[in-house]
């Protein structure tokens, strides 16, 4: 009988079909789960011995961050299984998890203020295996780039996921929730994408003769001093090239050695590859540039230690012959290791001379037309491993930014050698070389800027007049006394540039802490209260704004946004005056310091989002776009800079078919489309508490709304969805942390080689 009394009573609440919050029990103090480098962490405990089998959770917090981690630790003891989970505040987050055994489960949440952030929803709901199988499947071909149907142009037969391989249909659903997980491997990636076919090969090579134009490249390698086992393997990818016209010249800087010795013994019969006699070598960079102005009417620099892919040639014809009016071109690339293996895509946006002045978007392939390159001087090798560089920036007064030309395929493999970067000496001076050729570069324009070096790259800061523009800061607001005073008490406090007014637009305010602070913000600093209660539009509320503003600029602000930095305005400033520039954004960072907004891409996530968000506010991003100037399609309106002017002649912000969302993208297309930049700047960082002033589309009027407002972007901007130029089209449009596409959004080599050359292409 003691036995019996001792054997755990059936728990009948797990005979229920859903749990709601009086089941979730804080469990933290007790459990003592939350680790210590994770001190805003609390464990709640699904107070139910639940049954086997499937079931869906939905949680929906309150939190000042975006988005918070939460982990699912299944019954099991401390080996159990732990399934991650993203929580986006104020909104219902969902995720199946699979019981294998009877038992409670745990949830932890990484809160960023425990003090203040709370479960606001809890509900667990049991599901059949049928719905739950289902929903893994809708899910996956929704955001899975594996399960999504990639048309008639990649043969993807081998690749995709069948819906009976369950077991390896769960395991991709749950990698949709890790943070860093890969859902494609670079490796499938280039098997699927980048390895022609025989058949392919053998259509380019049929393909040659109908090339309206033949363009002969001159191609410049150097063998250096220090031995290197890959030379031949770099010239036999040369000499392996689908495409003909080409000269390879070599100077053989090896000390003692056989010139002869160079060129493999098999290839030494092709007169396209040359060595350049001892005599000439007494000035390495001007002989060989010389020579190469000789040989061909496009120069291309290529490294002892790299490879080219067979077709690489032949893509670069392709592309000069659908555009012959080009001068330069450069083409994605990546790495090598010393087992030929490749890794670290570099998957560049379209040509952008402000990120150039950072990142070299030449490095790898570039390809110079060569009355273009010898007006530039050709390279100077007092610059040492920045010549290159500094002479592709001479090239840029030579030609126009429309006859530079991306080529978003990987064509450029570079040998990456272990140790190969780590001398300090050799990287300080590289950075040094590299900084200097920015400045020579501004300075020959007639552009007055500093340049700093940084991490990755360079800091090119424009000056503000002495006598320095007014701006304007337009700031709407309803009530919300504590967003709006800190974000204005912040910009009169912190903000170093002095020349600037504010106009609150007061959508309908009443509540009496908010009206009196306006009216004391009037008495105080001269701020301008405009009072509208029409119904909340937040493209009308700054359009009647900027009629009223005084300034020759002005700055779109939220009112949930705070100074952090005195300079920003400065630094903003300093690009808004260049003629070329018609918006600038900048870098706005959630409460808990990390990124919201580093620029937006037009098409990702359906529409437009956000790059790089839920990074650090240091983290580099990929390929260190999170911390480098750089043109973008837009910017987000919750802090962006224009000349009133441009404002005015564009129409403002669409107050008739964009009230509430995208209208700071579509005003920034439009800007674009009227020939000017549009900036963004990581070195003026504001916080965006995001408390949205318009609060949720949580209403059948506002979720209808929204589909219209999404539904006239797609329809008005279909091209710039589909191809935005600041973002590769070998990049995901599902996430925002730059996975790579699957399939890319452009054509496959054999759809390439199967088109008529001469032909512009999709």
């Amino acid at each position: 009988m003691s036995r019996l009394l001792r054997k755990p009573m059936f728990d009948f609440n797990a005979l229920r079909l859903t749990w709601g919050m009086p089941f979730l029990v804080d469990s933290t103090s007790a459990e003592m789960h939350a680790s210590e480098d994770r001190p805003g962490t609390r464990v709640y405990l699904v107070d139910v011995r639940l049954l086997p089998g499937w079931y869906m959770i939905e949680l929906r917090t309150s939190s000042h961050a975006a988005q918070l981690r939460a982990r699912v630790r299944l019954p099991g003891g401390p080996s159990a299984e732990t399934l991650a989970m993203a929580l986006g505040s104020r909104q219902v987050s969902k995720r199946l998890v699979h019981l294998p055994a009877r038992g409670k489960i745990e949830i932890e949440i990484d809160f960023d203020d425990p003090s203040a952030d709370r479960i606001e929803t809890f509900r667990l709901a049991r599901v059949t295996s049928r719905f739950a199988h289902s929903r893994i499947m809708t899910k996956l071909e929704a955001l899975h780039p594996r399960y999504k149907p990639c048309g008639d142009d990649y043969d993807l037969a081998d690749s995709r996921r069948g819906r009976g391989d369950m077991a390896q249909a769960w395991r991709d659903y749950c990698c949709l929730f890790e943070e860093s997980e890969l859902l494609v491997g670079y490796p499938d990636w280039i098997r699927h994408f980048d390895t022609p076919s025989l058949d392919t090969y053998k259509i380019m090579q049929d393909s040659l003769h109908r090339f309206a134009t033949s363009p002969v490249f001159a191609i410049g390698m150097e063998v250096s001093d220090v031995p290197s086992p890959h030379w031949e393997t770099a010239i036999r990818s040369v000499a392996a090239q689908i495409y003909p016209n080409w000269q390879l010249l070599i100077v053989d800087r090896r000390p003692g050695a056989d010139r002869t010795d160079l060129i493999p013994r098999d290839l030494r019969d092709d007169a396209r590859i040359r060595v350049i006699p001892d005599h000439a070598l007494a000035n390495v960079h001007s002989t060989l540039d010389r020579t190469l102005a000789e040989s061909g009417n496009w120069v291309v620099f290529f490294g002892q230690d790299d490879v080219l892919p067979r077709h690489g040639l032949y893509v670069v014809a392709d592309a000069i012959d659908r555009r012959p009016d080009v001068d330069l071109l450069y083409s994605d690339e990546d790495s090598i290791d010393i087992d030929g293996v490749r890794h670290s895509p570099r998957f560049k946006s379209d040509w952008d001379e402000d990120l150039m002045l950072s990142s070299d978007l030449f490095s790898g392939l570039g390809v110079y037309r060569t009355e273009v390159f010898t007006l530039s001087g050709g390279r100077d090798h007092r610059h040492g491993v920045a010549s290159r560089y500094d002479m592709t920036l001479r090239c840029l007064p030579h030609t126009t930014q429309d006859r530079i030309l991306h080529i978003p395929r990987v064509l450029y493999h570079k040998r990456a050698e272990p140790g190969s970067t780590q001398d300090p000496v050799a990287r300080r001076d590289a950075r040094d070389t590299r900084r200097l050729a920015v400045v020579r570069h501004l300075s020959r324009a007639g552009i007055q800027a500093t340049v700093s070096s940084t991490a990755y790259g360079h800091h090119v800061r424009y000056p503000v007049p002495e006598r320095a523009p007014l701006v304007t800061l337009v700031i709407p607001t309803r009530n919300g006394f504590s967003l709006l005073s800190r974000c204005v008490d912040s910009i009169i406090t912190k903000t170093h540039y002095r020349a600037f007014e504010i106009i609150i637009v007061d959508n309908g305010s009443d509540d009496p802490d908010t009206l009196d602070y306006m009216a004391r913000l009037a008495v105080d600093h001269g701020v301008r209260i405009l009072r509208d209660d029409r119904p909340f539009n937040y493209s009308a509320l700054n359009n009647r704004a900027v009629e009223m503003a005084s300034g020759e600029f002005v700055a779109l602000v939220n009112n949930d946004v705070e100074v952090i930095d005195g300079d920003w305005l400065d630094e903003v400033m300093g690009h808004a005056l260049r003629p070329e520039v018609g918006v600038v954004g900048v870098k706005l960072l959630y409460t808990n310091g990390s990124v919201q907004h580093a620029g937006v891409i037009v098409g990702l996530s359906g529409c437009a989002d956000h790059l790089h968000r839920g990074l650090g506010r240091d983290e580099p991003g990929y390929q260190a776009r999170a911390v480098t100037t750089q043109s973008l399609s837009a910017v987000t309106g919750a802090c962006l800079v224009v000349r009133r002017s441009l404002y005015q002649q564009l129409g403002g912000l669409n107050e008739v078919d964009l009230a509430v969302a995208f209208n700071d993208v579509d005003f920034c297309l439009r800007v674009r489309q009227a020939g000017y930049t549009v900036l963004w700047t990581p070195h003026a960082v504001l916080y965006h508490h995001e408390s949205a002033t318009r609060g949720q589309d949580d209403t059948a009027e506002k979720m209808a709304r929204a589909a219209r407002e999404i539904d006239y972007m797609r329809r008005h901007w279909h091209d710039l969805i589909a191809n935005d130029p600041a973002y590769s089209p070998n990049l995901s449009l599902d996430r925002f942390d730059c996975q790579l596409a699957w399939p890319p959004r452009v054509a496959s080599l054999r759809r390439l080689a199967l088109r008529t050359p001469g032909v512009a292409a999709d």
